[in-house]
């Protein structure tokens, strides 16, 4: 069955994507779709860019679970062929029509609270938690993230980019600064260890997560998907070398941030 994806904007955002309807059997839901269609990536590297929407689903789902708010996000699925791109005005602007994977993020309402005070008190308690998790850039842009009152004072990250690469103007690469450490084994394996002696308290309050357990989480997170609807193991969409290389490099960004974080916010990292 074709799902039908109506393009409402053209590009907008730093990667090709815009305001999109994806129409479903029972229901339409307005959306920011968008895919990452080059590649800076090292050659030896197991990661591609046609997979970036799954590592940007990976980003917001350990966001989540470290008690950050996100909209919903979810993967469209076009690996046979049968996602039909809608234009909005009948144009012929290229869209990203072919592609295997899309991130899809569901659009927020717009009533913001513009109660700044609050929101500046909101982000200084939760940048730590986007630093712990590798993600950078958040703040820079005041679109990135939305704040509300109704309902509970939160702040709504709407584009957290991704972790453990960039992602920008279409092409995806490895921070530099992560190019050397990933091939240093005894690097990896003290940063290993040191994930594994620290915790991470919610945002939200519960028990500390470990980093470790973070980490190797990974292929155990269940993406959202589209085309069909459902819910897919991160196992079952990325290969076994391809995980392995995202733990890595997270688990250099994670502990990074973690000696410096650990002295300075001890209501946000414990030790085990």
């Amino acid at each position: 069955m074709t799902l039908e994806v109506q393009v409402l904007t053209s590009r907008k955002g730093s990667n090709p994507g815009g305001v999109c309807n994806i129409v479903t059997s029972n229901r339409i839901i307005p959306s920011y779709v968008k895919h990452c269609p080059g590649s800076h990536l090292p050659r030896e590297s197991y990661l591609s860019a046609k997979n970036q929407p799954i590592y940007e689903a990976i980003t917001n789902v350990l966001a989540r679970n470290v008690g950050l708010h996100t909209p919903k996000t979810h993967v469209l699925i076009d690996t046979d062929n049968d996602v039909r791109f809608v234009k909005y005005d009948g144009s012929q602007e290229h869209f990203g029509e072919g592609r295997r994977y899309y991130f899809v993020s569901e659009l927020l309402p717009a009533e913001q609270s513009q109660n700044t005070e609050v929101l500046r008190k909101i982000i200084e308690r939760e940048e730590p938690y986007l630093d712990l998790l590798g993600i950078c850039d958040v703040f820079d842009r005041r679109d990135n993230y939305f704040f509300y009152e109704n309902g509970g004072r939160r702040a709504v990250y709407v584009d957290l980019g991704c972790s453990f690469v960039r992602a920008k103007e279409g092409w995806i690469e490895i921070k530099n600064r992560d190019k050397k450490e990933i091939k240093n084994r005894n690097n990896t394996k003290r940063a290993r260890k040191e994930l594994s002696d620290y915790a991470i308290v919610p945002a939200r309050g519960g028990r500390g997560i470990t980093f470790a357990s973070l980490v190797d989480s990974i292929p155990n997170i269940e993406i959202s998907t589209f085309n069909p609807e459902g819910r897919v193991a991160v196992a079952r969409m990325l290969s076994q070398e391809e995980i392995e290389e995202i733990q890595t490099l997270l688990t250099l960004e994670m502990d990074r941030e973690l000696r410096k974080y650990r002295k300075t916010h001890p209501q946000v990292v414990v030790r085990t």
